[in-house]
């Protein structure tokens, strides 16, 4: 038993770095699925990276692996022809970029998620780049480094999408609920999301949508709730965080339909 405990304690120590970008990665996926379908009813519109970071990593890591002693002499390679002039321009474009995604979040719209994602990559460019050590180092370390750097990628996504939620602050699915049971509805039950204003218009057509700035950028959440014996569809602004169309669904049969297709309770 004890040379077992010893052979795994080894094995662990050797292979630190790629365990821990594993769980990173785990963790990423997790984090990436609660906030985008449990919390917020798939509003964040994170799904296709989600899907992209579910498939891509194990297919690169693969490929990283069973091509591992042409991956030493590339870095060996580009250790050696590494140009100057095409990292001065690399750093501008990024700088540039990072600047414009800076801009547009601060001044134009910070609900878009995929900005802050880019500003991400940038941010992990910086680190590898300026803040690691850059001095030479045998290529078996290079390699024990690449773990790190793909669990200090995945830490950063997850903080990000942490720092989105903040910022933005949209209204959850379930505070939604308690917006519209506030409101006076009562047995009120999730539907679905509302992903386009024309949709949101087709449904509500008796309503006056007077929708304030940025309110289309994260969608609606649909209700169905009932008032004095009577059953209403209600949508609710994830980034209003306020009721924005109500209407008796009794003759609404595209609501009714709406009902029916969508229901998730």
């Amino acid at each position: 038993m004890g040379e077992k405990i010893g052979k795994i304690s080894i094995f662990t120590k050797r292979h630190l770095s790629y365990i821990c970008s594993v769980l990173s990665w785990g963790l990423m996926l997790l984090t990436f699925w609660y906030f985008e379908y449990r919390v917020y009813g798939g509003n964040l519109e994170i799904g296709s990276c989600f899907t992209y970071a579910l498939i891509c990593p194990p297919i690169y890591a693969f490929s990283y692996f069973l091509n591992r002693e042409e991956r030493k002499e590339e870095l060996v390679q580009k250790s050696v022809l590494k140009s100057k002039i095409s990292n001065i321009i690399s750093d501008i474009i990024l700088i540039g970029l990072g600047l414009f995604f800076l801009w547009v979040i601060v001044f134009k719209n910070h609900y878009l998620i995929n900005i802050y994602l880019c500003l991400s990559i940038i941010l992990f460019y910086i680190i590898i780049k300026y803040i690691l050590p850059q001095k030479e180092c045998e290529e078996k370390n290079k390699i024990k480094m690449s773990g790190w750097l793909v669990s200090i990628l995945f830490s950063i996504l997850i903080v990000d999408v942490l720092i989105f939620c903040i910022i933005a602050n949209p209204v959850t699915v379930k505070g939604g609920r308690q917006l519209v049971a506030e409101d006076g509805y009562e047995n009120v039950q999730y539907i679905d999301n509302i992903k386009d204003p024309i949709i949101l218009e087709s449904i509500f057509v008796d309503c006056d949508l007077s929708l304030l700035k940025h309110e289309e950028a994260l969608n609606f959440y649909l209700y169905r709730g009932f008032k004095n014996g009577e059953s209403y569809g209600i949508a609710v602004s994830l980034v209003g965080r306020r009721i924005v169309a109500e209407t008796k669904d009794e003759n609404n049969k595209t609501l009714l339909y709406f009902y029916r297709i969508h229901s998730n309770d």
